[in-house]
C-alpha cells in the first residue's frame, strides 16, 4: 500500500549515441573513471500535490513551465499509463547534473532518471521493455525523432545495440577490458532535433553499403574481442 512520504531515488549515466559507424544504431554509457557520478538523479516522493523541483549544477538551464521539463513529461506519461488511478501524487526533484546539448544525452538522462525512480516508487509496475518504449517516446519528441542511442545505454549500461524487434529492442554489446573513453564537448549548446535537422535527406547507396560493412565489422570484431579500428 503506498503511504504519503514513501520514497525512491534514480541516477542516470551520461551516454554517447552514435558510437563510431553505429548512426542511430550504437550507444554507450559514460561512467568517470574516478568512480563520481556523471549524469544526472531524479527523487520522488508521494505527496498530497504534484510538484517539480529543479536543483543540481545546472538547473538554472531547466525550463520555468514545468510543463516543458522532460522530467515532468516523464511524470504525465507514466501516470497517463498506470491502470490504477488510486496512487497518491508525487513531489519530484531533478538533479540536473549534465549540460544541455552537450551531445553526453543530457535530455535522455531526465528522462531515464525520472522514469527508473518513478518506476521504483511505484513497485516496479512497468517492465524493462515497457519502460524503454516510454523513453524512446519522450526523446522522439524532444530530438525530433525516435531513437535509443542515448536511452538505452542510460538505462542498461554498457555498449547496446538497437535492434528492430519489439521484443528485445535493444542488444547488449561485450566492450574491450582496455577501453578508455576521453569525452569532449563544446562550450556552447548544439541540440539534437538542431543538428538532425542539418543530416542529408537521401544517402548515396555506396555510403550506406560501406557503413553495413564497416558496423558489421566493428559488432564481429569486439564479440571476439579483437581490437577495433573505427571506420
Amino acid at each position: 500500500m503506498s503511504q504519503i512520504g514513501q520514497r525512491a531515488s534514480a541516477f542516470a549515466p551520461a551516454s554517447s549515441g552514435n558510437v563510431s559507424v553505429g548512426f542511430d544504431l550504437l550507444g554507450a554509457a559514460l561512467l568517470r573513471i574516478d568512480g563520481g557520478e556523471l549524469g544526472d538523479r531524479v527523487n520522488v516522493e508521494f505527496a498530497e500535490q504534484d510538484e517539480l523541483k529543479n536543483s543540481g549544477e545546472y538547473a538554472h538551464v531547466c525550463p520555468d513551465d514545468a510543463e516543458q521539463n522532460l522530467a515532468w513529461q516523464a511524470y504525465r506519461l507514466f501516470r497517463s499509463k498506470l491502470a490504477n488511478e488510486s496512487f497518491p501524487k508525487v513531489k519530484m526533484e531533478l538533479v540536473k547534473s549534465l549540460p544541455v546539448g552537450s551531445g553526453l544525452g543530457s535530455s535522455a538522462c531526465s528522462v531515464v532518471a525520472s522514469l527508473t525512480a518513478l518506476n521504483r516508487l511505484f513497485g516496479h509496475y512497468f517492465s524493462d521493455n515497457d519502460m524503454l518504449l516510454m523513453m524512446g517516446e519522450i526523446e522522439a519528441a524532444a530530438s525530433g525523432d525516435l531513437h535509443y542511442d542515448n536511452v538505452a545505454p542510460s538505462y542498461f549500461g554498457g555498449l547496446q545495440l538497437m535492434s528492430p524487434s519489439t521484443d528485445e529492442p535493444v542488444l547488449d554489446l561485450p566492450i574491450p577490458d582496455q577501453w578508455y573513453v576521453v569525452v569532449a564537448f563544446p562550450s556552447f549548446a548544439f541540440p539534437t532535433k538542431q543538428a538532425r535537422e542539418v543530416l542529408p535527406k537521401q544517402y548515396d547507396k555506396h555510403d550506406v553499403i560501406a557503413n553495413a560493412q564497416n558496423l558489421s565489422v566493428f559488432i564481429t570484431q569486439l564479440f571476439k574481442g579483437q581490437q577495433v579500428k573505427a571506420a
